[in-house]
């Protein structure tokens, strides 16, 4: 079962840099101590320059413009090859995550273009893994 409130991106297509479709509004919550993921699953294999990777950023604000904000943690660059369908990339989200920012986004870095690719993200207690 997946909490759509923890969902930051749904089939988002990625073929440049971007924030994920959505953000998480922790409305002053903070972590209770349990560790969480950022997991992004690939929906559809990524095609494109050979070279090219992609990277996940966890990004907290104040905001929900997202004008100013704190990069908690970031993934790996993940080569275009490595980017099939089912790829799960997941990122540790620090334990102290929202104490004073209350918006939470992944952010994708393109290193290149692609020319399509598509990914699920949702914040989790644990590694989700239903993607239907």
């Amino acid at each position: 079962m997946q909490d759509k409130l923890l969902l930051l991106s749904e089939k988002q297509a990625i073929t440049a840099s971007a924030a994920s479709t959505y953000y998480m509004d922790e409305n002053g919550l903070t972590n209770t101590g349990k560790p969480l993921i950022c997991e992004t699953v690939v929906n559809t294999a990524f095609t494109g320059t050979a070279g090219s990777t992609l990277t996940v950023a966890v990004q907290v604000s104040a905001t929900s413009d997202f004008t100013s904000f704190d990069t908690l943690a970031v993934s790996a660059p993940i080569p275009l090859a490595s980017l099939t369908a089912g790829k799960q990339i997941l990122v540790a989200i620090p334990h102290n995550f929202g104490k004073t920012k209350v918006y939470t986004r992944a952010y994708y870095t393109a290193s290149t273009a692609f020319t399509a690719g598509a990914v699920t993200t949702v914040i989790a207690p644990d590694v989700f893994t239903n993607h239907d």
